[in-house]
């Protein structure tokens, strides 16, 4: 069943094109694999899918993703957790590790971003499974833009000034906004939010959950429209990625 991603993962390597693994594990019931549902009064059973899941799946990766999110959103989600105990956790990065010792290794939290209401217990995770010696490398910040009003570039500075104590690297990593806000409030947003996220040395990405609107959970995406045509965010982002921060070089060589 892991083969039609890993070719789909050898083809984006072949155009130079970086890929990150998204989920091992989103430990509740509801989130999990149907395979659970039989055994998940079973903690050994529990444990060893697991740990079988991990080892597979980081293995037949190994070498075609950058990055791996090694657990999704254990502040609401930890049904496993309480059943095998959260020392597991650590096991778990350690497995992935293991697996593929080139990946960089994430935990990925939601509503975390300006002054999200979970991000002390992200930050608790992040220093717990350094203690614990889990080779965690970064923390996704899934950024769905979801608040009444949308907030400006300080606040951005703010918040990574805050959790880059917890000393590991940090990817904005399922950006979207909902239907509440215009597309020229969303472009006003994106404008400040981008300069101000890739100028902080905490930083090491930004991924979009999704980028058109064809394909896109609420039917928002920030840079296409449904026909394709560029929104006033995505003008922002092609301006800045591939416009202002983009360098050009001309120039003849010697022998």
């Amino acid at each position: 069943t892991l083969q039609p991603a890993v070719d789909a993962l050898k083809l984006l390597r072949s155009h130079g094109i970086r890929a990150r693994g998204h989920v091992l594990v989103w430990p509740s019931w509801k989130q999990s694999a149907r395979a659970l549902e039989p055994i998940k009064e079973d903690p050994l059973a529990v444990e060893k899918w697991i740990q079988d899941h991990i080892r597979r799946t980081v293995g037949a990766t190994a070498g075609l993703t950058a990055d791996w999110d090694v657990m999704n959103e254990p502040v609401v989600h930890n049904d496993i957790m309480r059943l095998i105990g959260r020392e597991k956790v650590v096991d778990w990065y350690r497995l992935a590790h293991e697996a593929d010792p080139d990946v960089s290794l994430y935990l990925n939290e939601n509503n975390v971003a300006f002054n999200g209401t979970n991000q002390d217990e992200l930050g608790e995770w992040v220093d717990w499974l350094k203690a614990c010696g889990a080779p965690i490398n970064g923390v996704g910040w899934q950024g769905h833009m979801w608040q009444r009003t949308l907030p400006y570039g300080p606040s951005v500075l703010d918040d990574l000034d805050r959790f880059a104590k917890h000393g590991v690297k940090i990817q904005m990593t399922e950006y979207d906004c909902n239907d509440r806000f215009g597309d020229e409030e969303e472009a006003r947003f994106l404008a400040d939010f981008l300069p101000a996220w890739f100028s902080h040395p905490s930083t090491a990405g930004f991924i979009m959950w999704g980028f058109w609107d064809g394909a896109s959970w609420t039917n928002n995406a920030p840079l296409f429209n449904r026909d394709w045509s560029l929104k006033p965010a995505g003008k922002v982002w092609m301006d800045d990625v591939f416009g202002k921060w983009w360098s050009d070089a001309d120039g003849v060589s010697d022998a």
